[in-house]
This record gives C-alpha cells, structure tokens and sequence, in this order.
C-alpha cells in the first residue's frame, strides 16, 4: 500500500476514534442531536481526515534524494556515520536493515509507525551517497553535515 493511503487511513481512523467518543458522550449523557449536526459533524471530519493527509503527503512525508559526494573512503565513512546518527537520533529509524553492501534501510521500530512511514534508504555509488528521506528531514539532513 502507498504512504499517501495509509495517511488517509491513519487520520480517518483519528476520526472514527472522534466520532465514537462524541457517540459514548451522548448515550451515556443521553443528549438528543438533531441529524444535521451529526452531519455536518461527519463533513467536517472528512474534511478533517483530507486536509491532513494532503498536508502529510505534500509538505512532510514525500521521499526526495540528497546526494552527498566523497572523495575517499575515510570521508565515506566519516559521511556514513554522520548519517548513521542523524538517522537513529533526529529521525527516529533505529531499526537498520543492511540490503546490500551498498544499500543501508532504516525503519521505525514500533510495527505501526514501521507500517505509517516509508523507510530512510541509502545507497552507496563510486563518488555518491545517494540518501531518500522525507522531505521534512531534508533540510536538518543539510544542515547537519556541514557542521
């Protein structure tokens, strides 16, 4: 499944989880609504559930490629263990999958946010290290190599 649905579904089950609270709140206080209020209620949190997703997908979640060059390995591995830390610490992907010699993944621990993001790939060219991260770490990722 792709990200973009999962979003969909994680802000529309923050809805189901809305509604059936407001649902409790009024059997339990037996407090009569009139069906246009519930409604515009349901609208609103459809609403609610395609701002979100659009705003996620669009703004903070979408994959895009950083390239790093090198000029050795002693700067690869220096580049490499920046990255390693930036990762685990600011990302929080402390699951690291190793797919190949020149291919590092890193996942989310927890099985729901493992399932909700997309993994932090890293491939290793001759001169290149190619990163794909969501675009809300892009610019931290920038800023934290060249200090």
């Amino acid at each position: 499944m792709k990200t973009p649905y999962r979003y969909f579904i994680h802000f529309c089950l923050i809805g189901c989880i809305i509604i059936l609270v407001m649902a409790l709140i009024s059997i339990i206080w037996d407090i009569k609504t009139d069906s246009r209020i519930i409604l515009v209620f349901l609208c609103g949190i459809m609403i609610y559930c395609f701002l979100m997703s659009y705003y996620f997908i669009k703004f903070l979640v979408k994959a895009d490629l950083v390239n790093i060059p090198f000029t050795d390995n002693n700067h690869k591995s220096a580049i490499l263990s920046h990255l390693d830390n930036f990762i685990k610490n600011n990302a929080n992907r402390k699951n690291v999958i190793n797919i190949s010699a020149n291919e590092i993944s890193y996942c989310s621990v927890s099985k729901y946010s493992n399932w909700l993001t997309d993994p932090i790939t890293i491939k290793i060219d001759d001169h290149n290290i190619e990163v794909q991260l969501p675009i809300a770490y892009k610019n931290k990722l920038l800023s934290f190599l060249k200090t």
